[in-house]
């Protein structure tokens, strides 16, 4: 058995990519990035850990015309279907044809089921707020079961 596949997710960088952000995603096939992404640059430098795919943020503009970034976007890994937005608020229900939905702009981290949904904000990755510290995400994918947890960027070694 191979194990697990493994997805990044990550949102509110505003232009800044911890150098953490690297150990933490080691291993992932995939990045699902939620928003305020503050430049291209940034999605430059997470492509080089795996294959990013980007939702536009509120914070965003025309610096990232130059990449496929929409207010809404899917995609799928491993045969999970994702979608990622920026603000869960501006998504309306919880779309009944997805498995995942990734999503910032609180820059807090959170993980929930609606329904049989998984909700995942990875919080911030570089402004966090009422937390500890900067986080992301990890989508683990594997044996008919889907699991993310949050690696806060501070108990990694710089």
């Amino acid at each position: 058995m191979s194990g697990p596949v493994l997805v990044g997710l990550i949102s509110d960088t505003h232009g800044l990519v911890d150098p953490r952000v690297h150990e933490a995603l080691c291993g992932v096939v995939a990045i699902i990035h939620a928003g305020d992404i503050g430049s291209d640059a940034t999605l430059y430098e997470l492509g080089v850990i795996a294959p990013v795919t980007a939702a536009l943020g509120n914070c965003d503009g025309p610096a990232l015309a130059a990449f496929d970034v929409q207010l809404q976007v899917r995609t799928k890994v491993a045969g999970v279907r994702i979608l990622a937005i920026h603000d869960i608020h501006d998504l309306g229900p919880i779309p009944s044809d997805v498995d995942v939905v990734v999503h910032g702009h609180t820059h807090m981290p959170s993980i929930q089921y609606h329904g049989r949904v998984l909700v995942v904000n990875p919080g911030s990755a570089s402004h966090p707020r009422l937390v500890p510290g900067p986080s992301v995400g990890i989508l683990e994918i594997g044996d008919g079961r889907l699991e993310a947890r949050i690696v806060m960027l501070d108990d990694l070694a710089e």
